[in-house]
């Protein structure tokens, strides 16, 4: 039976209190200084190409995008986004204080009317709880390790993009792509909301995203969306798509909310499911079982079979009649893969 939006929303209590110490203070805004209208996107601008990067942070710090009108703010948005791209081409290690801070003034939102386009970008452990990113063009980002707890990636598109052990508690990823071999392994999705955007069944939905699932799929021959090791507890992912994803080596779905969610061809091997919610149309057509806990869930609402179901474990609340499946004791999960190792048992 499907639960209320009252009663997910107490489940993610935890979450909710870490979401609200993610930024002790204020939300995402580091500065607090005012100048010139379009000041700081002129400064970023001709420092960026010029490789000033101090003066492009000092001058993303001084801020005058608040006072901007839209125009002026939608220039600036550009020129933060290009000045970041520019300055992590090739440094691949935690952001400078100068490119933390271009990413604390995009992840405020107001500031970025025309959009985000952060295609490329390598910002590993980037530090932006609450950002706002919805819609953004994150195409081949590098995240992984980052703060993102509360963030809002709803219709943001992140294929191929690199979330492995990014902390995304509660956030809103609700229309996201994560198509292209996007990586997720190893990244906590605690409360995480990726159900489809239309709002039927996810509260507070908005009239601004992507009236899309949050889609997960894989053509068959491309790279698929590597969710090992992901922490997904209590996460809300009602109509979403996962086809072919791989979920194995200890991916955490206990008490996920997978009504209507396509896991078509789904590698769930040593996945722990205890107490997920499922629907009739909840779609394992293909998913692979082999010691995944599935303690607690209602497979008579499930379309799976006995061979998919072979050496799975745990004690299921049912089964569908005549399924003659043995559910042995599960074995501890093996250490999650690399974020390299996407592919799936032949």
């Amino acid at each position: 039976m499907r639960q209320s939006p009252g009663a997910m929303n107490s489940q993610a209590n935890g979450a909710g209190d870490k979401i609200n110490r993610a930024a002790p203070g204020s939300s995402t805004r580091q500065d607090g200084n005012t100048g010139s209208p379009g000041s700081a996107a002129n400064a970023v601008a001709g420092d960026a190409q010029a490789g000033g990067a101090s003066q492009a942070g000092d001058a993303v710090a001084a801020d005058g995008i608040s006072d901007a009108t839209n125009e002026d703010q939608s220039r600036t948005s550009e020129d933060l986004c290009l000045f970041v791209r520019n300055a992590t081409i090739e440094d691949r290690a935690s952001p400078r204080p100068d490119v933390q801070a271009a990413l604390t003034k995009i992840g405020q939102g107001d500031a970025c009317p025309g959009g985000v386009d952060l295609t490329g970008a390598h910002i590993q452990k980037a530090n932006l709880p609450l950002a706002d990113l919805r819609g953004a063009r994150l195409v081949d980002v590098d995240l992984s390790g980052s703060n993102l707890v509360g963030a809002k990636f709803s219709g943001a598109n992140l294929s191929g993009a690199n979330l492995s052990g990014a902390d995304l508690t509660g956030a809103d990823l609700r229309g996201a792509i994560l198509t292209d071999g996007a990586i997720l392994n190893g990244a906590n999705l605690t409360a995480a909301n990726l159900s489809r955007a239309d709002g039927k069944d996810a509260p507070g939905a908005e009239d601004d995203i992507n009236p899309k699932a949050a889609m997960c799929r894989s053509n068959g021959s491309g790279p698929v969306t590597n969710l090992t090791g992901a922490k997904l507890v209590n996460a809300i992912l009602m109509g979403a798509t996962l086809d072919n994803a791989n979920a194995s080596d200890g991916t955490d779905f206990s008490r996920a909310h997978l009504d209507d969610t396509r896991l078509v061809g789904v590698n769930l091997g040593n996945a722990d499911m205890t107490k997920v919610t499922v629907s009739a149309k909840t779609d394992f057509t293909g998913a692979f079982f082999s010691n995944t806990n599935l303690t607690g869930v209602d497979l008579m609402k499930t379309n799976t079979s006995a061979t998919q179901l072979h050496g799975a474990c745990g004690a299921p609340a049912t089964h569908p009649a005549g399924l003659k499946t043995t559910f042995g004791r599960c074995n501890r999960p093996r250490p999650a893969a690399s974020h390299e190792s996407n592919a799936r048992p032949d």
